[in-house]
């Protein structure tokens, strides 16, 4: 059984006391939900269940599954709020404190909002929606939550590979690493959740191969005899790094080489990850463009779970 963090925990853990699962009443926000309740159920958290009615339009259904743009009547806006509490059932049967929102406004300024209202928060959202198409891309809703939220967002894949159990959420942490302050307090997380679940954690830093034109012109350097060494001083520098920030649970750590956000999928599937947990870095404009590429691939293409955490 896993320990509940509870408060003897919260040292060593991310605290969450508030969670936020948006909805768009899809499979794929159901798998969320699921995600969504066991996060609040393992830190004592709250639960906010929201829907977000983007400008004056009638509910989702069989026929139209995005609505129309027509104003809402009160008796269409009484449906969806039903269906909105019986979406959010199962979070109730797991005695949690649980609170339903139907609010009418911008879809990504209101998930942001809900987040922002109580300290500690965790969005937790899918990487697809209504019609099966995937939302990572330019403009979606998730995209921009990943992008803007200032708190820790768990996105939970189309298929998990693995579904999310009470017993032992997770068995596998796999927390890449880039030396950066936010894969610092992603690392901290994740050993945080790796010994309070009694996971396995598995750092991994990946090098970058050495360009061909770049090894070319090394003529007079043993070329593999230097990756030895590159790959000794990361994996030296990597060794330092867990045992400063993950005291909590002993690591595993890795070095690999090549495109990181490819040998990271792969060591995911590899290992059969349970979830992933990534830094992300701040909400410059440049930094938006470094999300664009490891952590948003990787968040895209994960066969489980993907928690993201800002640095400080």
């Amino acid at each position: 059984m896993v320990a509940s963090p509870g408060r003897e925990g919260e040292d060593s853990m991310i605290p969450i006391r508030h969670v936020v699962c948006p909805t768009d009443f899809s499979t794929f926000s159901e798998r969320s939900l699921r995600y969504a309740v066991l996060f609040a159920k393992w830190f004592g958290a709250d639960l906010t269940v929201l829907f977000v009615l983007a400008g004056r339009r009638t509910p989702p259904d069989a026929d139209s599954p995005w609505g129309s743009d027509t104003a809402m009547e009160p008796a269409a806006r009484e449906r969806l709020r039903a269906r909105l509490e019986a979406f959010a059932a199962p979070a109730r049967a797991a005695m949690l404190d649980v609170k339903t929102e139907l609010i009418e406004g911008a879809v990504v300024a209101t998930i942001l909002a809900e987040a922002r209202r109580i300290p500690d928060a965790l969005v937790v959202l899918g990487t697809h929606g209504l019609g099966g198409f995937e939302n990572l891309v330019l403009g979606s809703v998730t995209e921009k939550v990943l992008r803007m939220a200032p708190c820790p967002v768990l996105t939970v894949p189309r298929e998990p590979e693995r579904s999310a159990a009470s017993a032992v959420p997770f068995g596998t942490v796999l927390c890449p690493v880039d030396f950066s302050a936010s894969s610092q307090a992603a690392l901290a997380a994740a050993a945080g959740l790796a010994a309070t679940a009694g996971a396995a954690l598995v750092a991994v830093h990946v090098l970058r191969e050495l360009p061909e034109t770049e090894a070319a012109g090394m003529v007079h350097f043993n070329v593999p005899e230097y990756r030895r060494l590159l790959e000794k001083e990361a994996a030296d520098r990597l060794r330092d790094f867990v045992r400063t920030n993950a005291s909590e649970a002993a690591a595993d750590a890795r070095i690999l080489c090549g495109k990181p956000y490819r040998r990271i999928l792969h060591l995911a599937h590899e290992i059969v990850a349970d979830l992933i947990v990534m830094g992300v870095q701040g909400r410059s404009a440049a930094d938006l463009l470094l999300f664009g590429s490891t952590a948003h691939h990787v968040v895209r293409a994960a066969p489980c779970p993907v928690l993201t955490v800002r640095g400080a």
